[in-house]
Formats: C-alpha cells, structure tokens, sequence
C-alpha cells in the first residue's frame, strides 16, 4: 500500500504510525535529535519543534526535509519548521520575515515574542444552556492557560444542571447576569501572554530542574497544575508553567475530602502526561 485516504478515522493513527516506522528504519541516517523530533514532535501532520540555537535548527531543518522524503512528504511540514527558526533568529537578533501571530495546532503563538496568546472573538449565542457550552467550548486551550477563565462559565452550566434547566431553556436571571459578565471578561484574555520557552539559556547551565505540582479543591470545582523549577550554575531562579488540568464536583454533592482525593488522583495522572511528553524530571507534590 502507497497511499492512504486523507481524512478517514483511522488516518491520524496511520500518520503516526507512518512517522515512527520512518524514525526507525532511517533514523540512524541522521542526527539523534532528528528522529527524536520525528516521533515526539509531530501531531497528526503538523509539526512544532524547539532548539537552543541557529546552528542545531538547521541540523534539524536539512534532518526533517530528508527525513519527510523518506515517507514521501514534501508539502505539509514546512510552514512550522520555518516558523521554529524564524522564533530561534529572533531571539539571536537575526531579521525574520513572518506574520507576527499565527495559529499553532490551533494555539495562537505570537512568533516576534516567542510568546503564547489569545485572540478572542466568541461567537454570538442565545442564552440558553446549549449557547453556554457552545461559547465555551469555543475557547481551545489544551495546556489551560486560562483553566480559570474557562471554568467559571463551566461553573453556569453546573449551576443549570441542578436546577434542571432543559437545553433550549432561557437561563435564569441569575445565571444570565453571570454568564454576562463573563463574556465582557474575554476581552481581558488578549493582555495574557504565556513565554514558550521553558529554558535558563541566557542565565547559564542548569543545576536542578524539577517538577512541581499543586493541588486545590473548592465545594464546586478542583485542579492541578504543574510548575518547572529551574535553578542555573549562578542561582538564577526560573518557575515556568507546563500545563493544568480542572474539573468540576460531581452533581452530587461530595465532601471536600473525597474531592481531595479526586485532586491527587488527578495531579498524578497530570505527572504521568508531563513526564510522557517531556524529559524525566524528579516531581513534587
């Protein structure tokens, strides 16, 4: 078989498994860290990479171009690979020539700051509970960058299940005030802006790099998130964030105990995911 149909169910595990069979018949062709990037760094047929300088990204821009040969992919990957550079010869004063914020795997990454951000412009729904989680579920933050922002409106819709409120239902108008004020706060989401590198590259060699967790719950909600504490040869102190995870109680009604162990179960599965997708790191809870 040569091809495969673009779009079926089955086609994002086709990808993947496509891309880590060429990692392995031909990965001993080039550079370690260019079938290490072919097997952690590509969703579906997207690509987003990260390196400490100019001279390693063109080691692995000529990998992957050859590498993607391999397979027979000439088209896809290369918007990103330019962009990956293009945020490295910023950073080393290099002129780059790139819009100033693109969509990554549907985040947008603002390239001229190297900084992740929101540009947020909900669409207009009715005010009933399918309106809610259709704005809702608008905003897409797989790393939950503003888990807060995403939960209060999380929170309405809680709210709307316990009174029993149908579908097409209008809220209330105590939720409807809520859910008000919450959509005249989006506009607050375009001052945040998230560094993408986590590294101490300007501040010297690394001396202790560790996994931190935090874990909190309240009587309608619970979460995670997990910090990387950086510590250079000079002391310099970084805390970058990784990611977070939230959820609401469940409908009926629980202790703050029980939701404490669902916070730790959690924060563990959260460790898992990190450590997965990152180096192995010590993790502290």
């Amino acid at each position: 078989m040569k091809v495969h149909l673009f779009g079926a169910t089955s086609s994002p595990s086709c990808a993947a498994f496509c891309l880590c069979t060429v990692a392995k018949d031909f990965g001993a062709e080039f550079e370690p860290v260019v079938a290490s990037t072919v097997e952690r760094s590509f969703y579906v047929d997207d690509l987003l990479a990260s390196v400490s300088d100019a001279e390693n990204a063109k080691i692995l821009i000529n990998g992957l171009g050859s590498i993607c040969l391999k397979l027979g992919s000439t088209k896809r990957n290369g918007h990103l690979i330019v962009l990956m550079f293009c945020s490295i010869c910023h950073r080393m004063n290099c002129p780059i020539h790139v819009g100033r914020t693109v969509s990554v795997i549907g985040v947008q990454w603002n390239v001229c700051e190297d900084q992740f951000c929101f540009l947020v412009k909900p669409p207009m729904k009715p005010c009933m509970c399918r309106g809610l989680l259709s704005t809702a579920n608008f905003l897409f933050d797989p790393l939950g960058f503003v888990a807060p922002v995403v939960l209060k409106a999380r929170c309405i819709h809680h709210s709307l299940c316990q009174q029993e409120i149908e579908w097409n239902e209008p809220m209330p108008e105590r939720e409807l005030r809520k859910w008000e004020m919450w959509l005249a706060s989006l506009s607050q989401l375009q001052h945040v802006a998230i560094p993408r590198c986590l590294g101490l590259s300007s501040c010297g060699d690394m001396q202790r790099c560790q996994f931190h967790y935090f874990a909190d719950v309240s009587i309608t909600a619970y979460g995670v998130v997990c910090f990387l504490h950086s510590v250079d040869n000079k002391n310099n102190i970084v805390c970058s964030f990784i990611m977070s995870k939230s959820h609401l109680a469940p409908l009926d009604e629980v202790s703050v105990s029980s939701l404490e162990l669902m916070a730790a179960v959690l924060a563990i599965k959260l460790e898992m995911m990190v450590k997965y997708s990152g180096p192995i790191l010590r993790s502290f809870f």
